[in-house]
């Protein structure tokens, strides 16, 4: 009697363990559901698209999460409403691809009282405060770094290694992390080459294609021109030309975050150098949200990294 019940309890508690079990492994391999925010600026250049693309295709490819994408189309206001929008809806995690660094203390305070995380892509923002903001931004030093040593090899090839180098940096209008910081790290590498000296900064406000005649007039036998973006590659070279200079010759052009379209101007010789960050952020963003999940609580903690380069090396 006793044999058979203790064969019984034994069944029983057979069957409840590979009950439990079969529980445990649909615990296991259920994966937690998010809702990801994506604040885009609207810019149409050619580095923000792509990094748009990259952001959408890597989310959307995970059916854990649900991405909500709103696009500002350039305008500042627009996005901060946006940031307010994503808060009602009590996102998981934010990315916000900013439009202008300044006027972002509101909107972030509101999103650290409700406690969403969030992750600026391609430029960061101001703060008064030290709050460390979480950034994926290119290796800009390391860009300016690599394009002066080919400039180097260019220019002793051209024969010009020992005459006076005049350099031109035009920048895009805006007050983003890419214009400041490449033309920080262009200035830095200018200062150790003692034949080199920055003449002029200017605004593509005052348009890159009339820039080269307005240099040109200064008389010095070789410029080099650094642009901020592949649209003011494009007019600075056309500019040359103009001014009846030679691209490559008299001159070299540099372009940071290069599209294809203009780097199709190497097969010319009308751009000396040009520097494309690599895309691939989307996979970086999902890579840091699934580290970031696995704290306690991120706004408890200190969860800034150096800034995470997606410049190619």
């Amino acid at each position: 009697m006793n044999k058979k019940i203790l064969s019984a309890a034994l069944c029983i508690s057979l069957i409840a363990f590979s009950s439990c079990s079969k529980i445990i492994k649909e615990i296991k391999v259920e994966e937690k559901t998010h809702t990801i925010g994506f604040a885009y600026s609207g810019k149409t250049e050619y580095a923000y698209v792509e990094r748009y693309k990259s952001i959408k295709e890597e989310f959307s490819s995970h059916d854990s999460d649900t991405l909500i994408i709103l696009d500002a189309k350039g305008n500042d206001q627009r996005q901060h409403e946006q940031i307010e929008l994503f808060i009602q809806k009590n996102v998981d995690y934010l990315i916000i691809d900013p439009i202008y660094e300044g006027d972002w203390e509101t909107s972030l305070s509101r999103l650290e009282y409700v406690k969403i995380p969030y992750i600026f892509v391609g430029n960061t923002v101001k703060r008064s405060s030290e709050v460390n903001l979480y950034s994926i931004m290119p290796n800009y030093s390391k860009e300016v770094e690599m394009s002066f040593d080919v400039l180097d090899e260019q220019i002793r090839r051209l024969g010009n290694a020992s005459k006076k180098t005049d350099v031109c940096i035009v920048r895009d209008y805006s007050d983003a992390t890419s214009n400041k910081e490449r033309t920080f790290s262009i200035m830095d590498e200018i200062s150790k080459r003692n034949n080199w000296n920055l003449s002029s900064l200017r605004s593509s406000v005052d348009s890159a294609e009339g820039i080269p005649a307005q240099v040109f007039e200064d008389n010095v036998s070789f410029y080099i021109f650094f642009a901020m973006s592949d649209k003011i590659a494009d007019e600075l070279i056309k500019g040359i030309w103009a001014a009846g200079g030679i691209p490559g010759s008299q001159s070299l052009v540099v372009c940071y975050d290069a599209s294809p379209d203009v780097r199709r101007f190497h097969q010319s010789g009308e751009l000396a150098v040009s520097v494309s960050s690599d895309t691939n952020v989307g996979l970086k963003l999902y890579e840091i949200i699934r580290k970031m999940e696995l704290m306690e609580s991120v706004h408890e903690k200190n969860y800034m990294e150096s800034m995470v380069s997606f410049s190619e090396e």
